[in-house]
């Protein structure tokens, strides 16, 4: 708790040469002796050519007064998620030996799907279909669409905002109140 920064400087040649996302608790404010906090870790990731894409926020009410006023309270840490920038896992790529790169192109495609990034995964596949044959880039290509569009299939028809802030609003009444104050996000990245 609060050692993050450490145990991710600890991996730096590993996050150099092989990780491709990073989901880690970053602190807003003070929550332990000697911690980090979230600018730290978020500057250290960036310098070694990660991108924020997320983060899932929780919010502490002070004191336990847990049912004063309304439901969220300050901000006082989140799960961040990071992945490496399409320029850096490019150049990552491009230092493997030719018969380990698709499988590399495809780890990181499918790091990206798996959060619900489909459109980062479709402009990074476009930017190496060098290192692709056709069939490679159309196989990746009906990957991605097929599955950015299976998550959302109710949504687009006629009525589904109003049909869908309607659910919303009966969601937040109904959610029931943490007896200790700390309430968030329900999820990382877009499912």
């Amino acid at each position: 708790q609060g050692s993050e920064l450490s145990i991710l400087k600890g991996a730096s040649d590993t996050l150099n040469h092989s990780v491709f996302g990073v989901e880690v608790e970053v602190n807003i404010l003070e929550r332990y002796k000697g911690q980090n906090y979230f600018s730290d870790v978020d500057t250290f990731l960036r310098l070694h050519n990660f991108e924020l894409f997320d983060l899932e926020r929780r919010y502490c009410k002070r004191d336990g007064l847990s049912n004063i006023g309304a439901e969220k309270g300050q901000l006082t840490h989140c799960t961040a998620l990071y992945f490496r920038s399409i320029k850096a896992t490019r150049n990552l790529i491009l230092m493997l030996p030719i018969d380990k790169r698709i499988d590399y192109l495809f780890h990181y495609i499918f790091m990206l799907m798996l959060y619900g990034y489909a459109d980062t995964a479709l402009v990074f596949l476009k930017k190496n279909q060098d290192l692709l044959d056709s069939e490679q880039f159309n196989e990746f290509s009906r990957f991605i669409m097929k599955h950015a569009q299976e998550p959302f299939m109710l949504f687009g028809r006629r009525g589904s905002y109003k049909l869908w802030k309607l659910l919303e609003m009966f969601a937040r009444i109904c959610k029931p109140r943490s007896m200790q104050g700390v309430s968030g996000d329900v999820y990382l990245g877009n499912f």
